[in-house]
C-alpha cells in the first residue's frame, strides 16, 4: 500500500453541504469536519482551491487537533451582487494540510451561484410630434443588461387608448451581462385628425423576458398628434354638425335592435376550485343586465350580478362537471338578447404516492471512526426522514456521508401528501474494531478441475473489503495489485505439489491470508490406435465381436 494513500487516510473531510446555492449579494455557509487520524497531533490547515478568492472567507484557517481528534471550522461565502459574478456551477476542492507532516485530506463540493436580472432602459427623445403630413416618428430605446446572465428580451409599446401602431427594427434583443443596446422604434397614430386640436397619447415601452416573467422593465413617452385644420375651422364645422345631428336626433327614427357584441371566458376550462374570468362588450342601448349560470339541464341561477356597464368583466368560480354562464341584455319594453359561454371543470388527480427507488450506502463494511456514503432517490415525496436521530433532510438532498462508531441500521422514511401514506427502506451497515482486519477472502482456487504434471494454471480469487491484494507461490511473487477480484496465470508449470497464499490488505494496513495446495495428478496413458485398451498386447474387436479374417483367393 502506498504512502500516499497513507497519508490520505490520515486526514478525514467531510461537508456539511456537498453543494451550495447561493444568490448574489446573500450569505451562505459550509461546515468543514476534520478528523486528525494521526499518531500525533498536528496543526491542520485549512484551504480552498478552484474559485474566486473574493467569494469567500476562512474565519479560522488554522486549528490545532489532539491524534484522533476532530474539529469543526466554518467556511463563509459572499457574492457580490454584479454582472462580474456569472452565473453557474463552479466546482472546487476543501483541503485540509497537516502543517507537521504534511498528510492531505480533501474534500469536493460545488458552489452555485444562481442568476439574477437587472435591467435598465431610457427613451430617446422623450417627446414627439406627428402631423398630418409627417405622422411617422422615430424613438431610440436605450437597454443597459447589469445581470450575471445572458438574457433575451422581447420589446412592445402601447398606448391607454389603442390610438397608435409601433414597429421595433428588431423585436427581441440578446444582451450579455453589461452590454448595452440601442434599438429604433417608430410610431404612428392610426388616425389622423384633420379638424380640430391636438391629442396627447401616453406611450408605454415594455421589455420583459421571454422565459422569466418577473424580469421587466418599461419606460413612458409621450406623442402629440396635430389636426391638418385649426381650431377656429374645427368649431364651425363642430356646431355645423351639431345642428345636424340634432335634426337627426329628433327626427323620429325605430329604436336601434339589442346586440352582444361578445361575451367569453378565459380559460373556458379549469381544474376544480379555479376561477374563470367572463367579459362581455354589449351595445350600450339597453335598461338591464342579467348574469346567470347553469349546471346541466337545471334552470338557470341568477349569479347575484347585475353589471351597469357595457363593457366589463367578473371573476367567477365555475362547478364540476360542467357550468354554463348566460349573458342577458333587456329592455323593460320585454325585448332581450343572450349569449351563453360554457366552461368544462376536471377534478384534479390524485396525489402520487411516495417511494423510495433506491437506499444505498457505500461501504457496507467499516472500521470504526470511518464514515460510509448514504445515496437515495425518492419520488412522491413532501418530507424526507433519515433515522437513526429522526433527521428530517432537503428533499433535493441525495446523498450524506455519516461517521461510524458502531453497527448501525439506518432507515429512510418518505412521507407523501397524505400524511398516513409513507413508505420506508432499513440498511444497515457494520463496524468492526481498527485492530481487526476488514478485508476478506471469500473464494481462492484455481482454473483447473484436475491438474496434471506440466500444465499451466490460472490462479482465480475474490475478496471484499480489500483495498491491496498479494498473491505468492513456492517460486516467488505473483505481485501486488489493487483488483479485489480476478485471475492471473502462474509463470512456470506445475510439475510439484506448490503452495499458493493469498494476502489481503484493508484501508489501515491490517492484513489476513488464505493458502491452497496445487497437488498435480500423472497425465493418463492413451493407447495406441487399434490395441485392446484392457491388453495392449491383443488387437482391438471388431464390432461383432470377431477377428477381421484376410479376403480370400478362391475364384482367381
Amino acid at each position: 500500500m502506498s504512502s500516499t494513500l497513507a497519508d490520505m487516510q490520515k486526514i478525514i473531510v467531510t461537508l456539511s453541504e456537498p453543494k451550495i446555492e447561493i444568490e448574489p449579494g446573500s450569505f451562505a455557509q459550509l461546515t468543514v469536519t476534520m478528523i486528525n487520524r494521526q499518531d500525533n497531533g498536528d496543526r491542520l490547515l485549512l484551504e480552498i482551491e478552484g474559485i474566486d478568492v473574493e467569494w469567500y472567507g476562512i474565519p479560522v484557517p488554522a486549528v490545532n487537533l489532539e491524534a484522533g481528534g476532530q474539529a469543526e471550522a466554518g467556511i463563509n461565502f459572499r457574492i457580490g451582487r454584479n454582472n462580474e459574478n456569472r452565473a453557474g456551477a463552479y466546482p472546487f476542492l476543501v483541503r485540509v494540510r497537516a502543517m507537521e507532516t504534511g498528510a492531505v485530506g480533501v474534500a469536493q463540493a460545488t458552489l452555485t451561484i444562481k442568476p439574477f436580472a437587472s435591467l435598465q432602459v431610457d427613451l430617446s427623445p422623450k417627446r414627439g410630434v406627428a402631423t398630418f403630413l409627417h405622422p411617422v416618428n422615430e424613438f431610440m430605446l436605450n437597454l443597459a443588461h447589469q445581470g450575471n446572465q445572458e438574457e433575451s428580451f422581447d420589446l412592445s409599446a402601447s398606448d391607454a387608448e389603442d390610438g397608435c401602431t409601433y414597429e421595433f427594427e428588431q423585436e427581441r434583443v440578446t444582451l450579455q451581462p453589461g452590454q448595452s443596446a440601442q434599438v429604433p422604434f417608430f410610431i404612428r397614430p392610426k388616425n389622423a385628425s384633420v379638424i380640430g386640436g391636438g391629442q396627447l397619447y401616453g406611450f408605454t415601452v415594455y421589455v420583459r423576458s421571454p422565459i422569466a416573467a418577473h424580469v421587466l422593465a418599461n419606460v413612458h413617452g409621450q406623442l402629440e398628434r396635430r389636426s391638418l385644420i385649426s381650431p377656429l375651422m374645427g368649431v364651425f364645422l363642430l356646431l355645423l354638425t351639431m345642428v345636424s345631428f340634432g335634426a337627426w336626433y329628433f327626427w323620429p327614427h325605430p329604436p336601434q335592435p339589442l346586440k352582444i357584441h361578445s361575451f367569453t371566458a378565459l380559460p373556458l376550462q379549469v381544474m376544480q376550485g379555479g376561477t374563470v374570468t367572463l367579459s362581455w362588450d354589449v351595445q350600450p342601448n339597453y335598461d338591464q343586465i342579467i348574469l346567470s349560470r347553469r349546471q346541466g339541464d337545471q334552470i338557470p341561477i341568477n349569479e347575484g350580478v347585475q353589471p351597469k356597464e357595457a363593457v366589463g368583466s367578473v371573476v367567477v368560480t365555475p362547478q364540476p362537471p360542467q357550468t354554463t354562464y348566460v349573458l342577458e341584455v333587456r329592455r323593460n319594453n320585454g325585448t332581450s338578447k343572450k349569449m351563453e359561454v360554457t366552461i368544462n371543470v376536471t377534478t384534479p388527480p390524485p396525489s402520487p404516492k411516495p417511494s423510495i427507488t433506491y437506499f444505498k450506502l457505500e461501504p457496507d463494511k467499516v472500521h470504526e471512526g470511518e464514515s460510509v456514503l448514504l445515496s437515495w432517490k425518492t419520488s412522491g415525496a413532501t418530507r424526507v426522514i433519515l433515522d437513526p436521530g429522526s433527521m428530517e433532510v432537503p428533499l433535493y438532498e441525495q446523498t450524506r456521508n455519516i461517521l461510524i462508531e458502531k453497527d448501525t441500521a439506518f432507515t429512510l422514511r418518505v412521507l407523501g401528501q397524505n400524511p398516513k401514506e409513507f413508505v420506508e427502506k432499513t440498511i444497515k451497515v457494520t463496524a468492526v474494531p481498527k485492530d481487526v482486519c476488514l478485508a476478506e477472502i471469500t473464494s481462492l482456487g484455481v482454473d483447473h478441475k484436475t491438474v496434471y504434471v506440466g500444465d499451466k494454471v490460472k490462479v482465480v480469487w475474490q475478496t471484499r473489503y480489500a483495498k491491496v491484494v498479494n498473491l505468492d507461490y513456492d517460486k516467488g511473487s505473483l505481485g501486488e495489485m489493487s483488483r479485489k477480484s480476478g485471475s492471473i496465470e502462474i509463470p512456470t508449470p506445475i510439475v510439484e505439489p506448490t503452495t499458493i497464499t493469498l494476502t489481503v490488505l484493508d484501508s489501515l494496513g491490517k492484513s489476513t491470508s488464505q493458502q491452497i495446495v496445487i497437488t498435480p495428478q500423472q497425465r493418463p496413458v492413451v493407447p495406441p490406435e487399434g490395441t485392446n485398451p484392457n491388453d495392449p498386447s491383443k488387437p482391438a474387436e471388431s464390432p461383432t465381436g470377431t477377428t477381421p479374417q484376410p479376403p480370400s483367393n478362391n475364384g482367381q
